[in-house]
């Protein structure tokens, strides 16, 4: 993606986006933050292509930079992007990333009728280097056999490379299996944010 330097600021960036132009930047290790534009339409490009967990390469003048989208901001009305943040990591220094998780396979409990699946995380942050940015975590809940089957974080399986960050309580639920009427009561204690005691063993032993 090709961006310009951007010499248009605060309210000025009115008239950028106007223009069809969208304002930015892009910052990281080893270089100071340089303002930034770019077409509307080849942001949504590569906003849509790479997402925010791949790597990808940006130039701005002379230079070639391997970002990532850190940040993005859209209208609330009309769903535009207004603003965006590409960060360049040290190709040789692990850092964290944020990750989607993304299920695939069906529970047998679920299959039969018997449960419903609740996953606990829609993403998570991983510690790895930049060359080793998986664009997404995949599990597989086929795994979760029966009505109050869990999964933890450590059952979690990452590529060669990656690690959950430090900030994660592994003894966390990622997802379970529950009956249908108690679906609805957990899914709102998991939004709140308000933990849950479980008399049920995870399921590691079936994913070793």
């Amino acid at each position: 993606m090709n961006l310009e330097f951007r010499n248009l600021f605060g309210k000025q960036n009115k008239k950028l986006r106007k223009s069809g132009k969208v304002p930015g930047c892009v910052y990281g290790q080893g270089i100071s933050t340089i303002p930034v534009q770019v077409e509307l339409k080849e942001l949504m490009k590569a906003y849509k292509y790479y997402g925010k967990s791949s790597f990808f390469d940006v130039r701005i003048g002379g230079s070639v930079y391997s970002v990532v989208f850190k940040d993005i901001k859209f209208h609330p009305v009309n769903d535009q992007p207004i603003n965006f943040d590409l960060f360049k990591a040290d190709q040789r220094s692990k850092i964290s990333f944020e990750v989607p998780l993304v299920l695939v396979g069906e529970s047998p409990a679920v299959k039969q009728g018997m449960g419903i699946l609740l996953c606990n995380y829609e993403k998570l942050n991983v510690y790895c280097l930049p060359k080793d940015l998986p664009s997404f975590i995949q599990i597989d809940v086929s795994f979760v056999a029966g009505v109050d089957s869990v999964m933890l974080l450590s059952d979690l399986k990452l590529p060669e490379g990656v690690d959950l960050d430090s900030s994660y309580d592994l003894s966390s639920i990622l997802l379970q299996i529950v009956a249908p009427q108690n679906s609805t009561e957990l899914s709102a204690e998991s939004e709140s944010g308000v933990g849950q005691e479980t008399d049920v063993a995870s399921i590691s032993s079936n994913l070793n």
